[in-house]
């Protein structure tokens, strides 16, 4: 293990005994769980796995040569792109469809009109 691994590892192992021994219950305590409490873990183990994320992240790179530094920020990239992509693609079949519901409907409202005329032609 290098140090920085171990220090990471230290790290863990304090915060996750602090969680342990803030999760004791209290016995003078109610036992109902408190909402606060339970997002605030959320937000804590969201935090770490940010930060672990961003630890591997460096980890990785530094062990990289810059060949595979450049092909990892070529496919992140093109990634964003596929995203881009697909979000226009997605954004221009709602156009479409509106577009298409709005025709739909202008349509069935003349043929209705046009019924009604034919309706009041027949009856005179």
């Amino acid at each position: 293990m290098t140090k920085l691994n171990l220090k990471h590892f230290q790290s863990l192992n304090r915060i996750q005994k602090q969680r342990q021994a803030a999760q004791k219950p209290d016995p003078a305590a109610p036992q109902a769980p408190q909402p606060a409490q339970d997002a605030a873990e959320a937000s804590d183990a969201a935090e770490e796995k940010s930060q672990n994320a961003a630890f591997g992240e460096e980890q990785a790179s530094k062990n990289m040569t810059r060949q595979q530094r450049v092909y990892r920020d070529m496919a992140k990239r093109a990634e964003r792109i596929r995203a881009q992509r697909a979000r226009d693609e997605r954004e221009q079949r709602q156009k479409r469809q509106m577009e298409e519901r709005e025709r739909t409907f202008e349509t069935r409202k003349k043929s209705q009109i046009a019924a009604q005329h034919r309706q009041k032609n027949k009856t005179r």
